[in-house]
């Protein structure tokens, strides 16, 4: 029987799959970090998103892992003072 993990190994092992595995990504360790930081301080989502000049709702969208935006992902690591992606595959599309 295939655990989930070797399915995904597989499956990942293919150049095409992973490509497109990789942009529909929508969290990640820094996605995780973000929220549990914002959660552990019980920072206002629309205290943050006026700091940072963005709407609100893109950092709901963030923590319900509906839709990703890298870039917003790296503007709140930096504004958390959070490790910030480097090689997100969606910085690369």
């Amino acid at each position: 029987m295939l655990t989930f993990r070797s399915l995904l190994d597989s499956k990942l092992s293919h150049e095409e799959f992973k490509c497109l595995f990789d942009q529909e990504c929508n969290i990640c360790k820094y996605t995780v970090r973000i929220i549990e930081k914002i959660h552990r301080e019980k920072i206002p989502l629309q205290t943050l998103a006026g700091e940072l000049g963005v709407n609100k709702q893109d950092i709901q969208d963030l923590e319900d892992a509906e839709h990703c935006n890298p870039h917003l992902v790296i503007h709140l690591c930096n504004h958390l003072s959070l490790e910030a992606p480097s090689d997100c595959p969606k910085l690369k599309t």
